[in-house]
């Protein structure tokens, strides 16, 4: 089954899933970054690119041809060719075909539309049966029950 991450009280959501995206990477793992349209696969990409300026994250966008190669693809919608590892969501909604993720990773930013939502998509995947995990990233936070 897929384990379900939130990471929550994020102020910029570009850091944190070039962070996530860079430590998977190091880790040897894929990770697919799913954008809610092409503006913000664009900015993803090229935050990506300045955003450690003395280490690279290999990335690219879906429809490269060198997408099955590239340990961090970058895409608002899925492709056949997309590998089935972790799937971090800046979509959002809820992911089409997500499951077949080992991992899914959701970040909610600290606007109020962005958590309202975050809360929906938490209730409709334990609804169907998944354990989801909670991280947040304010600073200094004291985990609540239902964080830990």
């Amino acid at each position: 089954m897929t384990r379900i991450d939130f990471y929550t009280h994020v102020d910029n959501s570009l850091h944190l899933a070039s962070v996530l995206c860079g430590k998977a990477q190091a880790q040897g793992s894929r990770i697919f970054v799913l954008t809610k349209d092409k503006d913000m696969s664009a900015a993803l990409d090229e935050f990506m690119w300045s955003f450690r300026p003395a280490s690279f994250i290999p990335h690219c966008r879906v429809d490269s041809d060198i997408a099955n190669l590239t340990p961090v693809i970058i895409g608002e919608r899925l492709s056949g060719d997309t590998h089935d590892e972790i799937m971090l969501n800046l979509s959002g909604g809820i992911p089409e075909q997500f499951s077949r993720f080992q991992r899914l990773i959701e970040i909610v930013t600290l606007d109020d539309m962005d958590t309202s939502r975050a809360r929906e998509r938490v209730i409709n995947y334990r609804n169907r049966g998944y354990t989801v995990t909670f991280h947040s990233m304010q600073k200094n936070a004291i985990p609540t029950k239902n964080e830990q």
